[in-house]
């Protein structure tokens, strides 16, 4: 609105929308994808469950392993037994 003042219900109703429109907007953002990739194996040798479990154990526990929200504290509880 550019600091002009706006008086009555109606104005101030479209003003406040006209604000925070382009803040609720959906931006559709074009995304990388992984199909049509060649994955060429780089491992030297397999791992083992052993390895697996120690790099586990070995995380700090309060990180966030992805999006799911879900951190490495379940995963090393499990591991304990």
């Amino acid at each position: 609105m550019s600091g002009a003042r706006v008086e009555g219900v109606s104005e101030v109703r479209q003003a406040v929308f006209s604000h925070f429109e382009d803040h609720y907007k959906v931006v559709v953002v074009e995304r990388p994808s992984v199909e049509n990739l060649i994955f060429v194996a780089t491992l030297l040798k397999p791992f083992n469950f052993e390895e697996v479990k120690a790099t586990v154990r070995d995380c700090a526990s309060n990180k966030d392993p992805g999006p799911d929200g879900v951190t490495l504290v379940l995963s090393q509880s499990f591991g304990q037994s």
